[in-house]
C-alpha cells in the first residue's frame, strides 16, 4: 500500500513541479509521514515487540526476523535446515 501512495505522490510531484512548486513539495509529505508512522510510531515497533515476546525462542522466527525487510518486501529469508535447528538447540 505504501508503494501505491508513494507512486501517486511522485506522479503529483512531477505534474505540479513546473507550475506549483509548493504543492509539489507538499505532495511528498504524505508518504514520508506514513513511513514515519509505520516504522517509528504505531505500526512495526509494537508488532515486533509482541512477536519477539511470543516467538523469541523459536530459531526459525529469529532467522526470519533478522533476514527480512521491515517494511518493503524483498527477498525472503531461507528456512533453517533441520540439522542446524537440532545443533543450535544442543548448544
Amino acid at each position: 500500500e505504501i508503494m501505491l501512495w508513494t507512486g501517486l505522490a511522485l506522479l503529483a510531484f512531477f505534474q505540479l513541479s513546473s507550475t506549483h512548486r509548493t504543492r509539489a513539495a507538499a505532495s511528498l509529505l504524505s508518504p514520508i509521514f506514513t513511513y514515519f508512522l509505520l516504522t517509528k510510531a504505531s505500526g512495526i515497533p509494537p508488532l515486533e515487540k509482541s512477536y519477539l515476546k511470543r516467538y523469541g525462542q523459536d530459531l526459525d522466527y529469529m532467522h526470519y526476523f533478522q533476514h527480512t525487510s521491515r517494511l518493503i518486501p524483498w527477498f525472503p529469508a531461507t528456512p533453517l535446515s533441520t540439522n542446524r535447528r537440532i545443533n543450535n538447540r544442543k548448544e
